[in-house]
């Protein structure tokens, strides 16, 4: 009778089967233990394998500004922080806090009446109609009104009366002055409590008595004396 071939191999195999059932029965019974111990609030969470990215800090524990900015802060485009934009109510205040702009003519009065400025004090000494004489170019003869002006300084200071400017208009149309008969412009300076005369012509377009505004423009900056009503 042949004996058979040697049975070493075999028994390697059913000892290595039985070491890894035994480690696999270790296996399962150390995750029920596990599970049984570490079910309460006091079991450690899963980690995560892998690296852990941490944001450098600096010596005193925060993060280098680089690296964090505030949440409500408004960027502009170019990176840097967008000014805050005020609001409606600061802008109407700061317009409220701005000092007057004076107007710059007073209330027409009538052509009887005075009209008192900043300074000064101006009324009309007399009104005249006149034939007005051409004499230079541009001027037109004809029926004209003849202003006396009279200014008085009620100031502490000279007026300087060559700054002074006679306007008039008719239904906000430009009159042309004229210079004879009788004109003459306020001049020279005049001191405090002093009054001062000058004559002014215009010529009306249709020579009828209509109603004529005369502006008159005493110190700059201060709003102008105004005279409305039929002159003449």
């Amino acid at each position: 009778m042949t004996s058979g071939p040697p049975r070493t191999g075999r028994r390697r195999v059913v000892v290595a089967g039985a070491l890894g059932a035994g480690v696999l029965a270790a296996v399962v019974s150390g995750l029920l233990n596990a599970a049984a111990d570490g079910g309460g609030a006091g079991a450690a969470p899963a980690r995560a394998s892998g690296p852990t990215a941490v944001a450098p800090t600096t010596a005193g524990g925060d993060a280098p500004d680089g690296a964090r900015a505030p949440a409500d802060a408004a960027a502009s485009p170019g990176g840097e922080t967008a000014d805050p934009v005020a609001p409606p109510d600061a802008a109407a205040g700061a317009a409220a806090g701005a000092p007057p702009v004076a107007p710059l003519e007073l209330p027409a009065v009538g052509p009887r009446e005075a009209a008192r400025t900043a300074g000064a004090a101006v009324r009309l000494a007399a009104v005249e109609r006149v034939d007005g004489v051409a004499t230079s170019p541009g001027e037109i003869a004809g029926p004209a009104v003849r202003c006396t002006v009279e200014v008085t300084n009620e100031g502490d200071t000279p007026v300087d009366l060559a700054l002074v400017a006679v306007n008039a208009s008719t239904a906000g149309v430009p009159l042309v002055a004229l210079v004879e008969p009788g004109g003459r412009p306020l001049a020279g300076s005049l001191a405090p409590g002093a009054s001062g005369t000058g004559v002014f012509l215009f010529r009306l377009a249709d020579g009828a008595a209509a109603d004529v505004t005369l502006v008159v423009d005493v110190l700059p900056g201060e709003p102008a004396a105004v005279f409305a009503g039929v002159l003449g």
